[in-house]
């Protein structure tokens, strides 16, 4: 549209459903000098009548010349499934550079407990500004690298009740510059390998650096959070370094005895404890699946070590789908540090 693109209405572009299951959403780009209105542009993803079968969400791009109204409601949700992915909306105008990502479904009840939104496919990617939002999850996938040029602090969820939200860096990298960074906003940072941040880490308003909570089956050693903070690392009251609720074992013929660890298991004292007391390294067990042990934190920090929050490697208890009255064991910590303070 050469002049203003005024939607007072609806632009759709959703999936459809059956009685078998749900499709994904499809398409929208719009490009307009002025994009203005108080309707509604989506590609959504619809849920059938079970979780699972449920459609992932689109792709929307909107780009001005000038500016995009902020009363206009974006979304490429999911169908809100355990293992759908919501979509991207993707927005540019006069006051960016790069854009602005976000990967948001509109309801805290859209689970999507292993939900991914890949964005590097096409290539390596630049935002200014990343939002996401109730298990909106961007994952960056092999040898690509998704740059922020503002830093971490660019970063920010619209449903800081969610630990489902955030970036998950499996393979690939992320480049938020070399100085101090600052996460803050209820979401979560994985880096499935080591990772060295340059200078100073401030975990602040319920930020969460460590491994995503999520449901898994049989066993799996990637889920190690080995992080390097060369300067001072600073985490407030409500936020956190946590690897707890993440190994979701098959039931007593995993690779570790039935929920012990360092200590005997509530369900079978001749359990064997397993784990090094020096240099812990080993991952939480479950007894029956439904229900979490926790995964291995490495924390290496240059400076000051401050935590007025938490760092946990804790087991869960197994929620009512299952029995929700058993419980698993928690995970390892190994914590180096110039200096240890907080409260």
């Amino acid at each position: 549209v050469g002049g203003t693109l005024t939607v007072n209405g609806t632009i759709a572009a959703d999936g459809s459903k059956n009685s078998i299951g749900g499709s994904a959403a499809g398409s929208i780009y719009l490009q307009a000098d002025a994009v203005a209105g108080s309707g509604s542009v989506h590609a959504n993803g619809v849920k059938p009548a079970s979780d699972k079968e449920a459609g992932a969400g689109g792709r929307v791009a909107v780009v001005s010349t000038t500016t995009i109204a902020d009363t206009l409601a974006l979304a490429a949700t999911s169908g809100g499934a355990y293992y759908s992915g919501c979509g991207t909306v993707y927005t540019k105008d006069q006051n960016g550079t790069h854009g602005t990502l976000r990967v948001a479904n509109t309801l805290s009840t859209q689970t999507g407990y292993n939900a991914r939104t890949p964005v590097t496919d096409e290539g390596d990617r630049t935002f200014d500004a990343v939002v996401v939002g109730s298990s909106g999850r961007v994952s960056v996938g092999a040898d690509r690298t998704l740059t922020l040029p503002n830093g971490l602090a660019s970063v920010s969820s619209s449903d800081t009740s969610s630990p489902y939200d955030g970036i998950l860096v499996n393979g690939g990298a992320i480049a938020a510059g070399t100085g101090d960074q600052t996460m803050t906003g209820g979401w979560t940072l994985q880096i499935n390998q080591p990772y060295t941040f340059p200078g100073n880490l401030s975990l602040e308003s319920g930020a969460r650096l460590g491994i995503f909570r999520m449901l898994m089956s049989g066993t799996n050693n990637t889920l190690k959070a080995d992080y390097t903070i060369s300067g001072n690392l600073t985490v407030d009251a409500s936020s956190s370094v946590d690897v707890s609720q993440i190994y979701h074992t098959t039931g007593v013929n995993s690779e570790y005895p039935p929920a012990t660890h360092g200590g005997w298991s509530v369900y079978n004292n001749a359990s064997n404890t397993y784990g090094s007391v020096f240099h812990p390294a080993t991952f939480g067990s479950s007894q029956s699946k439904g229900f979490y042990g926790s995964g291995i934190l490495k924390l290496t920090v240059g400076g000051a070590l401050t935590v007025n929050g938490t760092i946990g490697a804790s087991g869960a208890v197994s929620d009512s789908t299952y029995d929700g009255t058993s419980a698993a064991s928690g995970g390892s910590l190994d914590i180096t540090a110039g200096s240890l303070s907080g409260s």
